[in-house]
């Protein structure tokens, strides 16, 4: 449920449709667009190792980036990738 630890991901575990699809829709293609290069990649892989299918694992990465922009909003910082 929405109180369970991240501890075990599940690995087909559904995706919560609450968000907007067209936020949802971007962040899945920014992912799409970034898995295959660093640093992206090695967090795409070690989800992969785990079991987890490619569309959960954009999810993630999805998720990661969102949290990356808001971050870099807040400290008001242009990404750096180092």
């Amino acid at each position: 449920g929405a109180n369970d630890s991240n501890a075990s991901i599940e690995p087909f575990a559904q995706i919560s449709k609450r968000a907007s699809p067209t936020l949802r829709n971007a962040l899945f293609l920014a992912a799409f667009g970034s898995f295959r290069r660093e640093p992206m990649r090695s967090l795409y892989l070690k989800h992969k190792a785990r079991g987890l299918h490619h569309n959960a694992i954009l999810c993630v990465l999805g998720r990661k980036i969102l949290r990356i922009g808001v971050a870099l909003l807040k400290k008001r910082r242009v990404f750096d990738a180092k």
